[in-house]
């Protein structure tokens, strides 16, 4: 085969290609572009929700300085982690 026919082979075969796979896109863009189910319809303006009625707590506690409101000091306060020397209490 001469250099010119060689060429013309392979310019052949990646044409082909370019086609078949543009083809392959457009009918893709074709399929996904169908007729597609329409969205449910929502109904009218729905009333809106009633607020819940505050909670009946009774008198709140008083706290005096220097102490816990809960009661159970520190301890379920979180670990302090210290880097390089690990976890402290």
């Amino acid at each position: 085969m001469s250099m010119h026919t060689r060429r013309r082979t392979y310019l052949g075969a990646v044409t082909g290609v370019v086609l078949l796979v543009g083809g392959g896109f457009a009918v893709q863009a074709t399929a996904d572009s169908g007729a597609k189910a329409s969205p449910a319809v929502q109904p009218a303006v729905q009333p809106a929700a009633k607020p819940a009625a505050p909670a009946a707590t009774g008198s709140p506690k008083v706290v005096e300085a220097g102490t816990s409101g809960t009661g159970t000091g520190a301890g379920n306060a979180p670990r302090v982690i210290d880097p390089g020397h690990g976890v402290k209490k």
